[in-house]
């Protein structure tokens, strides 16, 4: 893998996360921010949380894959949120995986 894309609102998994993957990580702090280095970069994978500021993961998804260009990335989706309904909207629009959080990365 050669570069990952990971969305980090604060310390947590996708911190971890982060240090499996580094130094081929980005980190964006924002939606904006990550849609910006997806512009300016190539990446084979995006892990996003669902819970962003100014925009939810599920939108930043939509912006994403509406684009030719990105639509091919796969974008793993980290969060709380456990129902089942929500990760199957998030299928709908092109999410990958829907891991929920907490969880132990060594299992």
């Amino acid at each position: 893998m050669d570069q990952v894309l990971t969305f980090v609102v604060a310390c947590g998994a996708l911190a971890i996360l982060y240090g499996i993957f580094t130094p081929r990580a980005v980190l964006a702090a924002s939606i904006d921010e990550g849609i910006r280095a997806v512009a300016r970069e190539t990446f084979d994978l995006i892990i996003s949380d669902l819970n962003m500021p100014n925009m939810n993961g599920l939108d930043m998804c939509r912006n994403i894959k509406g684009n030719d260009k990105f639509r091919q990335i796969p974008i793993f989706m980290l969060t709380t949120e456990s129902s089942q309904e929500m990760a199957l909207q998030g299928k709908e629009i092109g999410i990958m995986a829907w891991i929920v959080k907490p969880f132990l990365p060594e299992k």
